[in-house]
């Protein structure tokens, strides 16, 4: 299941074959990603998201890559742009999504109003980690921001990495805040800075055409058996 969120002057919402919600409002989209995890061309993916500002992607999908051995191979998900280290995201103790047709999302709600949408998933079925009971991913847009909220449930204390995704550079602008700054658009994010530690990190990515550029993450992190996340995002 994808999820499609546009913004756009004429509002309007569908849902057709449960499969894809469209919010509209002037210069905003969001792409949302449910889904399970052996689909064709698979990538590791469940719960991705991407913001388009103006028709620049903040934060991004990196893409296929570039078609060697390996990307055909049995290590296909240790490349950062088919594995889910490589999208938006979270990591547990450490731990990537698996490829599996039961690696699914449980879709828990998809709804539509004017002027706001929701979606919410359950993706824990994607994390092969011990204790793990959880995982519930909510997207809510509204008024051209997205706000995300993640669940975890646990038999015993997670090492969470939220991750954010971008071929634009991250920047920590201020405790709790961060800006993803593109050539036409940015957008800022806000996050609880007393419960989250911030870093950005740098990856070489190599395209499908064969040309390499790098790719920044910005990845939020804290340890906990029962945690909950937020975070906005809207356009400067």
């Amino acid at each position: 299941m994808t999820v499609l969120v546009r913004a756009e002057p004429a509002d309007a919402a569908r849902l057709p074959a449960g499969r894809e919600v469209h919010r509209r409002r002037v210069g905003t989209r969001a792409h949302l990603k449910g889904g399970h995890n052996e689909e064709p061309h698979n990538h590791n993916d469940l719960g991705s998201f991407v913001v388009a500002v103006d028709g620049e992607p903040l934060p991004a999908e990196l893409g296929a890559g570039f078609c060697n051995g390996q990307y055909f191979g049995p290590d296909r998900y240790d490349i950062l742009c088919t594995g889910s280290q490589g999208y938006s995201v979270p990591l547990l103790n450490g731990t990537v999504q698996r490829a599996s047709r039961e690696a699914a999302a449980e879709v828990l709600a998809a709804e539509h109003a004017p002027g706001r949408a929701l979606f919410r998933i359950d993706i824990s079925a994607a994390y092969p980690v011990p204790g793990l009971t959880s995982l519930v991913r909510e997207f809510t847009f509204a008024d051209g921001a997205l706000t995300l909220r993640d669940r975890f449930g646990a038999q015993a204390p997670l090492d969470i990495t939220e991750r954010f995704m971008s071929f634009a550079p991250i920047e920590l602008t201020a405790p709790g805040e961060a800006l993803i700054q593109g050539g036409t658009a940015a957008l800022r994010l806000h996050y609880d800075a007393s419960a989250w530690q911030p870093r950005v990190n740098h990856y070489p990515h190599v395209r499908q055409n064969a040309t390499g550029t790098t790719v920044h993450s910005l990845d939020l992190r804290r340890t906990g058996a029962t945690a909950h996340f937020g975070l906005r995002a809207h356009p400067e």
